[in-house]
């Protein structure tokens, strides 16, 4: 299976939405990720959630775990760096999230 593979860092999504495409993409539940990742079932969701981000660690375990599922075409830095993006993105959509 190949994961959706963004070129164009303007398209790239915010985090929560950048896993959720990842996992599709791989077939692979929150019980697979958090079991890949020696993480909590909780941990996943608040990332799937927009909660939380991973730590810089599960930041590094997220993008070897997505690049060890994917095709040997994809670069370890180039799935890091879409991922770090993804997590900049995410953080800027809270900053300018209107009030309520």
């Amino acid at each position: 299976m190949k994961r959706c593979k963004v070129r164009n860092p303007s398209e790239i999504p915010p985090f929560l939405d950048w896993l959720r495409i990842q996992m599709q993409g791989f077939n692979i539940s929150q019980m697979d990720l958090k079991k890949k990742l020696g993480v909590s079932k909780s941990t996943v969701s608040l990332w799937l959630n927009g909660a939380r981000l991973p730590s810089a660690a599960n930041k590094e375990k997220l993008a070897k775990t997505l690049h060890g599922l994917g095709s040997n075409d994809e670069s370890y830095t180039s799935t890091r760096d879409e991922l770090l993006m993804a997590c900049h993105e995410q953080e800027l959509h809270r900053c300018i999230k209107p009030s309520s």
